[in-house]
């Protein structure tokens, strides 16, 4: 099962960044937010199959807008994947909150 609130770290060029994702799927569609750096986004276009999952999404930056994609999969209470913006791949891995 995919849906919950996730304490999660990414590995960037700049070190380690945390962040929350919260998400919900229904059927094959997911949805949710993403909060990092001081930013809350909305999850767009998420998709869902068993245990895996896919979304992207836009973030406001001082140069323009950067689209983003993300993917990955849940396994109990870890979550884990990789993001793509930029021209470049960041892994991502958490734990559900409450676990």
């Amino acid at each position: 099962m995919i849906d919950g609130t996730y304490d999660i770290t990414a590995e960037t060029p700049m070190g380690p960044k945390t962040g929350t994702a919260i998400l919900h799927a229904e059927d094959e569609t997911l949805t949710g937010t993403m909060s990092a750096l001081g930013m809350e986004l909305a999850i767009e276009n998420g998709r869902v199959q068993g245990d895996s999952f896919t979304f992207g999404g836009n973030v406001a930056t001082f140069v323009g807008p950067v689209v983003f994609t993300c993917g990955g999969r849940v396994r109990g209470d870890t979550i884990e994947g990789i993001v793509h913006a930029a021209g470049r791949d960041f892994a991502f891995r958490g734990t559900r909150k409450g676990a």
